[in-house]
């Protein structure tokens, strides 16, 4: 999993994925989120559909520059990204498993100022 949180700044699953990233974002800095833990969702039954993974928090949502959404039971990733300058606004999803994305894939069209960049040149 990658999400580029800004210009520069990519967050990823873990380093093993700058293997796979094109060669326009081999340059960006990786920030590896830390390893999910099972304490950090609701118990479900065995029966229960689970749509995604033990790492979708890592699927976070920058609504600026330096701002990002991060789930409020993800603590270690807010630090994390704390230390790389970003302010971090902790939202409560507890469910967000059974629902198949995080908070990047589970919003609407986001309306932002100003008109498209290019990242890569």
């Amino acid at each position: 999993m990658v999400i580029a949180l800004a210009p520069g700044p990519l967050l990823v699953r873990s380093r093993e994925v700058a293997d796979y990233l094109p060669e326009a974002m081999r340059n960006w800095d990786m920030i590896v989120a830390p390893e999910p833990t099972k304490n950090s969702f609701p118990a479900y039954n065995d029966d229960d559909l689970l749509l995604s993974s033990l790492y979708i928090d890592v699927n976070v949502l920058s609504v600026a520059p330096d701002v990002v959404l991060v789930n409020d039971a993800c603590p270690e990733l807010a630090r994390i990204l704390e230390q790389f300058s970003f302010q971090v606004v902790p939202v409560r999803r507890r469910h967000r498993r059974i629902f198949g994305g995080g908070f990047h894939c589970g919003t609407l069209d986001t309306v932002r100022e100003g008109g498209p960049e290019d990242y890569f040149s």
